[in-house]
């Protein structure tokens, strides 16, 4: 096999690993709020494979999710079944899973 082939294989392999390594997070934002977007983005530069819902009625979303209203902000996540409530960086994120 020539060398651009075996970097080619090999690259797909590493690309094909890093896509399952990715954390999944569902994020669910109301669609007129703009900082959602951005954080998402964040996310997503970090690593994490977001699972976007815009959703009507956050308020039924986070009563449905466990949110206390005292804890609420413009757009909820999930990961591994807890709740990431406002801008939370990556590596608190991360922590929830220790």
């Amino acid at each position: 096999m020539n060398t651009k082939l075996r970097i080619a294989v090999l690259t797909a392999l590493f690309m094909a690993g890093a896509a399952q390594a990715a954390e999944v997070i569902d994020v669910y934002r109301d669609p007129n709020c703009g900082c959602c977007e951005e954080w998402i983005k964040y996310l997503e530069a970090n690593g994490f494979s977001v699972r976007d819902h815009v959703e009507p009625n956050m308020s039924e979303v986070k009563q449905r999710l466990g949110v206390a209203p005292r804890l609420a902000s413009c757009h909820t996540a999930m990961i591994d079944g807890k709740f990431v409530e406002g801008h939370v960086p990556v590596a608190q994120i991360l922590d929830l899973k220790n």
